[in-house]
């Protein structure tokens, strides 16, 4: 098992190191708190973070809203854990055509997107959540 896993039910704070140690085929930003569009400006703005992982260079890499269909419990985790689905089976017209027979897969674009990465700038103005926690946050 990988050092970083444990049987707690908090979220962990992982380096970059353990990020590129696991090199993970597949990466989705879902972050708390966040639509999608938030969290796909902050991938865009990971880039050259993102560039070592093999998701990145397999063109791997989501974004989702993470407030709506990852960080509260309830019915629309089952929309989340969907998305989780369609992007691990991206490239399986199989699966992909039974995931979007559901009904309830929220639309690419609405709830999901993979992130392209291109020559556009990134919009450097993005604040990092600590620069979001006030000190009443503390």
């Amino acid at each position: 098992a990988t050092s970083w896993v444990t049987n707690t039910c908090k979220s962990v704070q992982l380096s970059w190191q353990q990020i590129y140690d696991a090199d993970p085929d597949l990466v989705v930003i879902a972050c708390c708190g966040f639509d999608l569009k938030r969290n796909e400006k902050d991938a865009l703005a990971a880039r050259e973070l993102l560039k070592p992982l093999r998701a990145f260079k397999q063109g791997r890499i989501y974004a989702a809203d993470g407030n709506l269909y990852f960080a509260r419990p309830g019915p629309a985790l089952r929309e989340g854990i969907a998305i989780l689905s369609r992007c691990a089976y991206d490239g399986d017209k199989d699966v992909v055509n039974e995931l979007e027979g559901l009904g309830w897969l929220p639309n690419v674009g609405e709830g999901w997107a993979r992130v392209v990465y291109d020559q556009e700038a990134v919009d450097p103005s993005i604040a990092d959540m600590e620069d979001l926690i006030t000190d009443g946050d503390k």
